[in-house]
């Protein structure tokens, strides 16, 4: 069964990617995804940092994935300062997007200096967990809340 698009060993050959689109696959859970035991106990002892680097990305697209429920396994990170655009189109088991925000001086994130827009249901930007504080404060002006 096919759940996850692609191992976090698999980004280095990703530093490129400027698009990512992600639609009607009926079983994907996650974008990227842990594979081998070794990694995994690293990250449960926080002996490394589970972060997905793709420094050229400028646009994330997730439609029609009904069993998606975060970015990253694990509990990671998407790090990302291009990202300019998120659209987010029925995903209802959507958890966490794994955004990592740049922080500002006063350690408080602050959007991707690239950000313009994140186009979703708004029900479901209520319902996402983040993993830094005030995110979704900070992303909030960007959203554009869609009908779909």
């Amino acid at each position: 069964m096919f759940n996850v698009l692609f191992s976090l060993r698999l980004l280095p050959a990703l530093q490129n990617l400027e698009v990512l689109e992600v639609v009607e696959c009926d079983s994907i859970e996650e974008i990227v995804a842990v594979e081998d035991e070794e990694t995994e106990k690293e990250l449960a002892t926080n002996t490394i940092i589970n972060t997905a680097k793709l420094p050229r990305l400028k646009k994330l697209c997730f439609s029609n994935l009904p069993e998606f429920k975060s970015f990253c396994s694990n509990n990671g990170v998407l790090v990302c300062n291009s990202l300019q655009e998120i659209e987010v189109y029925d995903c209802p088991k959507l958890k966490r997007l794994s955004l990592s925000l740049p922080l500002l001086d006063n350690g408080q994130p602050s959007p991707p200096p690239a950000l313009e827009v994140i186009r979703i249901k708004k029900e479901l930007w209520e319902s996402l967990e983040w993993d830094q504080a005030n995110a979704k404060d900070v992303l909030n002006p960007y959203c554009k809340f869609v009908a779909l």
